[in-house]
């Protein structure tokens, strides 16, 4: 809901204002338009699921869009098990293969092209060779950021 509501545009957002809150219109045209979509969504999201969700949805927002740290919260969480790699003596994983288990690229060849261009990062480290093999270390998760708003941990157990 929070997202939606960051999506719409400036002029929209006044009438937004306008129609769902009970404040001074000339005070919120005053206001940075994004510091004035956040409070505005922050207002909406705490009207309809309490305020410390607003809160909360806010510094998520923030920290995911703005600061593009890793959230507490990821997109998605894989478990890879040993059935899972070619050679589980010795477990690895080409890059491609790992980005495209996480099921946030469509295909492997989207999850290449991301990788070359420099789209992915594990665990704080940008990768850019498709081909390079990571060896998985069992029960490290592999913090994982795909393109600039998807995020996976990837966990490998044995």
């Amino acid at each position: 809901m929070f997202g939606k509501l960051m999506s719409i545009s400036d002029a929209v957002m006044h009438r937004y204002y306008e129609l769902l809150t009970a404040q001074d219109l000339d005070l919120v045209k005053a206001m940075h338009p994004m510091e004035a979509k956040l409070a505005l969504a922050e207002q909406i999201v705490a009207r309809y699921h309490g305020a410390n969700a607003g809160r909360q949805a806010k510094a998520e927002f923030q920290q995911k869009f703005r600061e593009r740290e890793f959230p507490a919260e990821p997109d998605t969480r894989v478990t890879l098990t040993q059935t899972d790699v070619p050679n589980p003596a010795a477990p690895a994983m080409t890059l491609v293969e790992l980005v495209a288990r996480t099921n946030l690229v469509p295909s492997k060849s989207e999850a290449r092209r991301l990788i070359v261009q420099g789209g992915v990062v594990v665990d704080e480290e940008k990768r850019t060779d498709p081909n390079a093999s990571l060896t998985l270390v069992p029960g490290h998760q592999y913090r994982l950021r795909i393109g600039r708003r998807k995020f996976a941990i990837v966990e490998f157990r044995m």
